[in-house]
This record gives structure tokens, sequence and C-alpha cells, in this order.
């Protein structure tokens, strides 16, 4: 898919791993931050406005003009999946009380997103092949949508009031330049 994609865009060989690096490193960097916020305010919630995202990225995404903006896109769609993983983890946590069906809960989260990992790869390859990368996250924002719904109905709201915490912001600012500092000595 990055080659075709590459070839919409003009973007030359060496740069088009942006693609996906950007999706990346925004859900890397971002998990703590989201999770956090995970914390302050409603899991569901936060599940939900990330699926939310997640749609209207996903639509927006293959209306890029240039380059610079399906990369900023791409940064975007992952910061809407970083609200989602850790507020996802949280529901499981307080859904499932008692030991084992929390094990359960958990095992078969991991075991789905790795089976999700490599299916989406998959199903992305034979819809760009048979179709176009467009409608590759077209599909993404159609089945946001369904998780969207589905979370809306199913997902129970707060058993517990929720705790009003803060977030430390010279922790969280010196975070985001060790963060900086890390990614400035790995490029050169």
């Amino acid at each position: 898919m990055l080659p075709t994609i590459g070839d919409a865009f003009n973007i030359p060989v060496n740069r088009q791993q942006w693609i996906s690096s950007s999706y990346s490193i925004a859900l890397g960097s971002s998990l703590l931050f989201f999770g956090r916020i995970a914390d302050m305010y409603p899991k569901r919630l936060v599940f939900i406005c990330g699926c939310i995202g997640m749609v209207v990225v996903g639509i927006v995404i293959p209306f890029s003009p240039n380059e610079i903006a399906f990369n900023v896109l791409r940064a975007l769609q992952g910061l809407c999946a970083s609200t989602m993983i850790p507020s996802a983890v949280g529901i499981l946590g307080l859904t499932f009380v008692e030991q084992r069906k929390r094990q359960y809960a958990f095992a078969i989260y991991a075991a789905g997103s790795a089976l999700g990992a490599v299916t989406g790869n998959v199903l992305a390859g034979v819809i760009d092949a048979y179709l176009s990368w467009k409608w590759v996250f077209w599909v993404i924002a159609l089945t946001g949508a369904v998780d969207t719904l589905v979370a809306f109905f199913i997902i129970p709201g707060p058993i517990a009031p929720i705790k009003k915490l803060g977030i430390d912001w010279i922790k969280f600012d010196n975070y985001l330049i060790l963060r900086l500092a890390a990614c400035r000595s790995s490029s050169g």
C-alpha cells in the first residue's frame, strides 16, 4: 500500500515510511498521556471520543491535498487510536471484577489485538489491490462507526464516581522533552 500512496502524492521512496511512521509515533508517544486522561474522565467517554475521531479522520484522509496533510492526518489518526487503547484496557479492568474472568478478558484482548493487526494488514493489501488505497481508510472509518455504535450501547457508564485527578504538567513537559531528545538523537 505504501507505493500506491507514494505514487498518488509523488512521495519519494525514502519518505514513504512516514505514511506509517507518523501514525506509530503519534500513537506510541501519547499512550501515557491518554491513559491519564482515561483515569481522569469516564473511560467510556474517552473510548467513544477516540472512535469518533478515527471515523472522522478515516473519512477525511483520502481527500488529503498533499503529502504533509496526509502525514498530519495519519498522526491525528494515531492520536485517536491512543485514546482508545488505555481506555479499553481500563474498561476491561473495571467490567470484569472476578479474577478469572478478568484474565480471560485480557487474554482475549491481547490475542484480538495481534490478530487484528495481522488481519488488518492483509485486508488493507487486498482492498488496495482490488479497489484503491482510499478505500482502506474508508473501511477503517466504517468499522470505527460500527465500533462507536456498539460501544455506545454495550459499554456501561461509570460505576463509581470519577475521582478528580490532575495532570502534573511539569512532569509531562519533562517527558515530552526527553521524548523529543530521544527522537532527535536516534535520527542522526
